[in-house]
């Protein structure tokens, strides 16, 4: 079942901002055939669920004969360390303020999180469609490298033609910043432009 009342569309293309009157606004839910086992691959509870929401959670689980892991949430916890090797934080898709602060404000509560005993260090990536650098179409991602420090060229997205930008943060403070070919480039245009308008 679908359910949308305004303010969200359903689908954003790449990113891209819709005028208002394309917002879809059902009246009703839509619904939509399918299979859940397709659907639902594990089960995500919510921030201080007890022990009474995973009861019910299991209970429905069942009901649906779904066999799938329920995982506790983890974004913004320090103590769990990852198989993986990282940590990983996705910031953008709420960001219903539409300002740049939410951006920076997330990554210090990362960075504030971040237990520097365990970490060889921290990788804060942001991404937009090229020429696209408005808040609601930039994405963060943030990492916790806990065994290696994975290679710029891992965050590139170049076959979408995205802007990246890598603030690379070590233990001792000391900051690297990577950016992709779009996002040199873009910098260049607008350090291009900032210096023709002062010229004028």
């Amino acid at each position: 079942m679908v359910y949308n009342l305004g303010g969200n569309p359903l689908l954003l293309l790449d990113n891209r901002e819709l005028p208002e009157e394309a917002l879809p606004n059902y009246e009703h839910p839509l619904w939509i055939n399918g299979d859940w086992r397709d659907i639902v691959n594990r089960v995500i509870l919510a921030p201080h669920a007890d022990r009474e929401v995973r009861r019910r959670t299991e209970e429905i689980l069942s009901e649906f004969d779904l066999d799938v892991p329920i995982e506790e949430f983890r974004i913004g916890r320090s103590d769990i360390t990852s198989s993986r090797g990282y940590q990983a934080e996705l910031v953008g898709p709420d960001n219903y303020s539409s300002s740049f602060r939410y951006y920076s404000r997330h990554r210090q509560e990362f960075l504030d999180n971040t237990n520097w005993d365990q970490c060889e260090s921290v990788d804060l990536v942001l991404f937009n469609p090229r020429g696209q650098q408005k808040p609601r179409s930039t994405i963060g991602e943030h990492y916790r490298n806990f065994d290696r420090e994975p290679s710029f060229d891992e965050y590139h997205h170049d076959r979408l033609r995205y802007e990246v930008k890598v603030t690379r943060i070590y233990p001792d403070g000391t900051k690297e910043r990577h950016l992709n070919d779009y996002a040199e480039y873009s910098e260049l245009l607008s350090q291009h432009s900032l210096g023709r308008t002062r010229l004028t």
